[in-house]
């Protein structure tokens, strides 16, 4: 069995796909607009895949966005300073070299925990990832 998506709440959906893309080995697959049957409203869904492992797809969708149960979650776990979501890399120094030097913002700088090495910054969309390498 394999993850096949992940649907993540963000704040701006053009802001996230920029971040994820430039700085998270992400590609744009699919974006697609539709009217929302019900409400008339406009929503739109947009799947990223990995460029390093294209079996992983994150989703950005207004319509996860306006289900509020999910953003007082995503909110909550922000200001928690909790991690929506966890990568693993294979040096965790140069993966934070790499991000830092773009301008990524960390909360919590590379420390050894147990058996992993892991940092925590912002996605700049309301979300916290960590990033993790085995030593």
């Amino acid at each position: 069995m394999e993850l096949h998506s992940i649907t993540v709440s963000v704040e701006n959906i053009d802001l996230a796909i920029d971040f994820y893309t430039k700085k998270l080995y992400f590609k744009k697959k699919k974006d697609i607009s539709k009217i929302h049957k019900k409400t008339k409203t406009q929503h739109r869904k947009v799947s990223l895949v990995s460029t390093k492992s294209p079996s992983i797809k994150i989703i950005f969708s207004t319509l996860a966005n306006s289900f509020k149960p999910l953003t007082i979650y995503r909110k909550k776990l922000f200001n928690s300073g909790v991690p929506y979501l966890k990568f693993s890399v294979h040096n965790l120094e140069e993966e934070y070299k790499r991000l830092s030097e773009m301008g990524v913002k960390f909360s919590l700088n590379p420390q050894l925990i147990g058996l992993s090495k892991i940092a925590v910054f912002s996605d700049e969309c309301g979300n916290h990832i960590q990033i993790n390498e085995d030593v």
